[in-house]
C-alpha cells in the first residue's frame, strides 16, 4: 500500500512540473509574441469612431508563426489556414489580436465571430488569398446584387461582432484573380433561380449556392452584422468581387486604404444596408465602381428593409473606375443622409451616379457633394437616372413602387475633358424633387446636358464651356 501511495505521489508531482513547465512556456510565448509587436510594429493606435466612440488595437499579439503558418511557400495555402484559424479560435480576444509578420502568408478564407476581432498586418506583410473555391467553405450568408444568399465565405469574414479593425500597413491580396472573374460567364441561371427565391419569399436557409457552376461570387472583405469597427491603413490588391462590402453593419471607420482592383463586378467599398459608415482618405483604382451605397433589391429590400443611411464619404481620390461615386441601383431599403466631400476624380466613366427604376420603390434623399474635382469622365460628370436596367433577370417590371428621388445637391464642382456635365432623367408621372446644383465649373465635348422629369430645380453660376469653339448649338443645358 505504502508503495502504491508513493507511486501516485511521485506521478502527482510530476504531473505538477508538467503543468507549471506549460504555464511558463505559455507566458513566455505571450511575450515573445509581444516583443515581436513591439519590435515589427507599432505602439497601439487609438480610433474615434463616426458614433465618437473610441476604439484601441491591442498590445498583445498572436503571431500566427507560432501557431505553424509559414511564409512564402503557396504549397502551404491549405495548413496555412488551418495555423490562422486555430490562432484566432484559441488565442485572439479583447487583449489580443491576430499578427501577420513580413513575408506572403497563403491561404484560405479566414473567419472572425469574436468581439474585439483584431487582424493586423506588418507593412512587410501580404495575406494572399488562393484560388482553391474549397477553402471558402463553409458556406456563409451575404448579399448578391441585392439579394440574401448562402455561398461561398469570403476570404475575409467578420461575423456578427462588435469591435475590431484590420490596421498595420500590410497588404491583403487575391491570387489569380481571372479565374474567379472567369466565374460571371456561368452565372445567369443561378441569379435567375436567386430572383425567384425573392419573390417566392424563400427563406435564407434555404437559398443554397456554393458551387462553382453556379457562378456567384463571394466578396472580398465582409462585414456582416458588424458594429465598432476600423479599416485603416491597408493596400488592397485585386479582388474575387465586391471588395469591401459593408452589410447590415453600423458605426464603421474606413479610412487610409489603397485599393486597386480590375476585373468584372470589382467594385472598391460596397456600403450595403448598413448605417453611420465614415469613409475618409482613400484611393481606389478600380475595376468597376469606386465607391457604392446600396440597400438590396425589390421583394428582398422590402422584406429587410434595412436602410443606408449616414454616410460620410470624404478626402477620396479615384484614379479611375467606371462610377467614382455610385448610389444604387439596389436601393429598396432606402439610402439618405449622405455627405460627400472634398473628392477627385482623376479618370472615371461617370463622376457621380444615381441609379434606380421603376419596382424598385425605396428612396433615395439628402445626398450633399461639396468640394469635387475631376480630370476626366468619359461619360457624364452627374448622371441621376430612374430608368436604369434589371440586373438580375434583365427583365423589366412595370409597377406603381417607383423609387422617391429628392433632396440633391451638388456644390462647387470644377471638371475637365468631360463627355457632358448633366444627365438628369426622373419619371413623368413622379418626378425628381428639389435639385440644387450651384458653383460648377467645366469643360465639356461639346454634348448638351440634359436635366427632365424633374421639380424645384435651382442652378446657380453654371459655368459650362466646349472643347471646340466651333460647336453652332450653344445651348449648354436643355430641360424636357
Amino acid at each position: 500500500m505504502k508503495k502504491i501511495i508513493k507511486k501516485t505521489s511521485w506521478i502527482l508531482l510530476i504531473f505538477m512540473i508538467l503543468v507549471i513547465a506549460g504555464f511558463v512556456a505559455a507566458k513566455n510565448n505571450l511575450i515573445s509574441v509581444k516583443k515581436t509587436f513591439s519590435q515589427k510594429t507599432i505602439s497601439p493606435n487609438t480610433f474615434t469612431l463616426p458614433n465618437k466612440q473610441t476604439l484601441t488595437s491591442p498590445v498583445n499579439l498572436c503571431n500566427i508563426k507560432n501557431f505553424g503558418a509559414v511564409a512564402n511557400d503557396y504549397s502551404k495555402a491549405k495548413e496555412n489556414r488551418r495555423a490562422i484559424q486555430k490562432a484566432i479560435t484559441e488565442c485572439v480576444n479583447s487583449d489580443h489580436g491576430l499578427f501577420i509578420p513580413s513575408g506572403t502568408w497563403y491561404t484560405g478564407s479566414l473567419y472572425f465571430n469574436k468581439d474585439n476581432s483584431w487582424l493586423i498586418i506588418d507593412p512587410q506583410a501580404t495575406l494572399s488569398f488562393i484560388y482553391d473555391p474549397e477553402l471558402y467553405k463553409p458556406l456563409r450568408p451575404s448579399r448578391f446584387e441585392g439579394y440574401e444568399l448562402i455561398n461561398f465565405s469570403a476570404p475575409l469574414y467578420f461575423d456578427n461582432i462588435a469591435g475590431g479593425g484590420i490596421i498595420g500597413g500590410g497588404k491583403i491580396k487575391i491570387e489569380e484573380p481571372k479565374k474567379w472573374h472567369h466565374w460571371d460567364k456561368y452565372e445567369n441561371t443561378a441569379k435567375k433561380q436567386l430572383l425567384k427565391f425573392s419573390k417566392e419569399v424563400i427563406p435564407l436557409a434555404n437559398r443554397i449556392f456554393g458551387k462553382v457552376s453556379d457562378g456567384l461570387r463571394p466578396p472580398f472583405v465582409q462585414l456582416y452584422n458588424t458594429q465598432n469597427f476600423v479599416l485603416d491603413n491597408i493596400r488592397v490588391q485585386d479582388s474575387t468581387m465586391w471588395t469591401i462590402h459593408c452589410l447590415y453593419s453600423n458605426n464603421i471607420l474606413i479610412q487610409n486604404l489603397n485599393i486597386y482592383t480590375d476585373g468584372s463586378n470589382t467594385d472598391g467599398i460596397v456600403i450595403d444596408s448598413s448605417s453611420y459608415i465614415t469613409l475618409k482618405n482613400n484611393t481606389l483604382r478600380t475595376g468597376d465602381d469606386a465607391i457604392v451605397l446600396k440597400s438590396g433589391s425589390d421583394e428582398d429590400g422590402r422584406r429587410v428593409n434595412k436602410p443606408t443611411k449616414n454616410i460620410i464619404i470624404q478626402d477620396t481620390v479615384v484614379n479611375d473606375a467606371h462610377g467614382g461615386i455610385v448610389i444604387g441601383s439596389e436601393m429598396t431599403g432606402g439610402i439618405e443622409n449622405v455627405t460627400i466631400k472634398n473628392t477627385t476624380i482623376i479618370k472615371a466613366d461617370v463622376g457621380l451616379r444615381i441609379k434606380t427604376r421603376p419596382g424598385r420603390g425605396g428612396y433615395i434623399r439628402n445626398i450633399n457633394l461639396d468640394k469635387l474635382n475631376a480630370d476626366e469622365t468619359r461619360s457624364d460628370l452627374f448622371r441621376i437616372n430612374a430608368h436604369y436596367r434589371q440586373s438580375i433577370g434583365q427583365g423589366d417590371i412595370l409597377s406603381e413602387l417607383y423609387p422617391e428621388i429628392e433632396n440633391i445637391t451638388f456644390n462647387n464642382v470644377t471638371a475637365n475633358k468631360v463627355l457632358r456635365t448633366f444627365m438628369i432623367n426622373g419619371f413623368t408621372n413622379h418626378p425628381i424633387k428639389n435639385i440644387n446644383l450651384s458653383n460648377i465649373t467645366v469643360t465639356t465635348q461639346q454634348k448638351t446636358s440634359k436635366i427632365k422629369n424633374t421639380t424645384n430645380k435651382k442652378l446657380q453660376n453654371i459655368n459650362i464651356s466646349f472643347e471646340n469653339n466651333t460647336r453652332k448649338d450653344k445651348e449648354l443645358i436643355k430641360y424636357e
